[in-house]
């Protein structure tokens, strides 16, 4: 850390120094400090892909939605076809209880990555909230023996916390 300080007043346009100290600060849970680093990373070198990721984690982290949609609308305009991203503005949307809006995300989510269990989960959610309940019950079915598949395969996700709609 003391490096990376010593880099910044030498150079405080220095590519990824504030990336790195977003990064010491968020590993000792000291969100605020990381916040403030990524988005002076994001200042100093647009549109910085990583600090962007990293600050919608740390907003979904905090339940910070439209924050996490304001960084995803960059994410998905320089790299459109990213599942990790629209699955994040998905996510984002369905728990801002925005479900419709949710769909279209989420579908090209699956679309680009069919096998993924986390967004069919999602994907069985949203259909669930938008009142398609014979299509999300089948989704979820889905989601289920793909996360089996997952799990049988040694590539199961680690667990989030996302539950089905009730």
């Amino acid at each position: 850390e003391p490096l990376l300080n010593a880099a910044l007043l030498a150079d405080p346009l220095l590519p990824l120094t504030n990336f790195g100290l977003a990064a010491i600060s968020a590993s000792r849970g000291d969100v605020i400090k990381a916040e403030a680093h990524y988005i002076e990373e994001i200042r100093v070198s647009p549109p910085s892909i990583p600090a962007r990721r990293e600050l919608v984690k740390l907003y979904a982290s905090q339940q910070r939605y439209e924050d996490q949609l304001e960084q995803l609308s960059v994410l998905l305009k320089v790299q459109p076809n990213n599942a990790e991203n629209l699955a994040a503005q998905a996510q984002a949307l369905y728990n801002l209880k925005r479900y419709a809006e949710a769909v279209a995300p989420v579908n090209a989510c699956m679309k680009l990555e069919p096998k993924n269990a986390d967004c069919k989960m999602l994907q069985a959610n949203v259909l669930k909230r938008t009142g398609k309940t014979r299509e999300a019950d089948a989704a979820y079915q889905e989601a289920l023996k793909l996360k089996e598949a997952e799990k049988q395969a040694g590539t199961e996700k680690p667990r989030k916390g996302g539950k089905r709609a009730q």
